[in-house]
């Protein structure tokens, strides 16, 4: 699946398990997630390329990166996230589109975006 982007959601570990779960293994956490080999990352891989400084100095929340709107490269962290991410949480925990996402972040005085990496193996 990819990227996992949230607002205002901290740690996505969970979130982003039980949607795997949910849409991806109809339902069957155990014998799916490890047959398939699901698993997170613990650093963040594709979307780092060519951008390494700017992920340097990033809090981690569990398996998540966090990005303050404090940031001084915030706005290119949103659209690294547009482009890159696969699935969208508001603060709710409830998936949003793309552009719902990305307006709520931009519309938003202070916030914190989210990212983790999930994927099966091979």
């Amino acid at each position: 699946m990819g990227y996992y982007i949230g607002i205002n959601t901290g740690d996505l570990e969970d979130t982003v398990e039980d949607y795997i779960i949910k849409n991806s293994l109809d339902g069957d956490p155990d014998d799916l997630w490890s047959q398939n080999g699901w698993g997170f990352f613990e650093e963040l891989s594709t979307i780092t390329y060519d951008n390494e400084a700017l992920f340097s100095d990033l809090e981690l929340e569990g398996i998540t990166t966090i990005v303050p709107s404090t940031n001084p490269n915030f706005s290119i962290f949103i659209d690294i996230c547009y482009e890159h991410g696969a699935i969208f949480f508001n603060e709710k925990y409830q998936e949003i589109t793309r552009d719902e996402w990305r307006k709520h972040v931009i519309d938003s005085i202070a916030c914190a975006i989210s990212i983790a990496e999930c994927e099966p193996e091979g």
